[in-house]
């Protein structure tokens, strides 16, 4: 099986004011996690210490204790299951959503009255334009603007396969018109790569 990487993307840093006053700090990706401390100046660091960190999925997690601070809250990495979860425990307090500029704020649908949500941008993610992605069986999309880069660059064909990392992903492709896409069991790479397998496993059956 040939594996092509494809860059769809393209991040940039938007610098932030300083950080306000909050109870919560909620990062939906590891993006926002390198953005947001690449960036934070001294003066705020005592004041995101004393902060409860989260993060929208295990990959996010790992990219905040990788900074060298706790997570207090890891979500499921799927906006359904996380959301309720994590309201009922931020509720009554000030929260923090450090994410970029095009992002689904996955959890807003979700929102309390009882939570005081602060958006913070901390970087920018364009779409990449006039990419040459070669056609294949698969195509794996791990963001929603991710998922929509492709199809700008890519015309759908029959015989291929659509795997998002999350159902945030998978509506994006679905909103694109892609009937039918199959959604990672759980929102990492490794599943991602399991279900290929899987697939790969069923069209060749022993």
């Amino acid at each position: 099986m040939k594996v092509t990487g494809v860059t769809l993307v393209q991040l940039t840093p938007v610098t932030y004011p300083a950080v306000p006053a909050a109870d919560w700090l909620f990062f939906y990706s590891k993006n926002g996690v390198a953005f947001f401390f690449s960036q934070l100046q001294p003066a705020d660091q005592a004041k995101v210490g004393s902060m409860n960190l989260a993060a929208y999925g295990e990959a996010t997690a790992d990219a905040i204790r990788e900074a060298g601070y706790s997570v207090a809250f890891t979500g499921t990495g799927d906006a359904a299951s996380t959301a309720p979860v994590f309201l009922k425990l931020a509720e009554g307090k000030t929260v923090i959503f450090a994410r970029a500029s095009n992002s689904r704020h996955a959890l807003l649908p979700y929102q309390s009255p009882q939570i005081k949500y602060l958006d913070l941008i901390v970087y920018e993610n364009t779409p990449v334009t006039s990419v040459n992605i070669p056609l294949t069986d698969y195509a794996v999309l791990t963001s929603p603007i991710n998922a929509i880069s492709y199809l700008k660059n890519v015309t759908p064909q029959p015989f291929q396969r659509y795997i998002a990392i999350g159902s945030t992903t998978a509506k994006a492709l679905s909103d694109a018109g892609i009937s039918e896409v199959i959604t990672a069991a759980f929102p990492s790479e490794l599943v991602l790569a399991k279900t290929i397998l899987e697939l790969e496993d069923d069209k060749n059956p022993n």
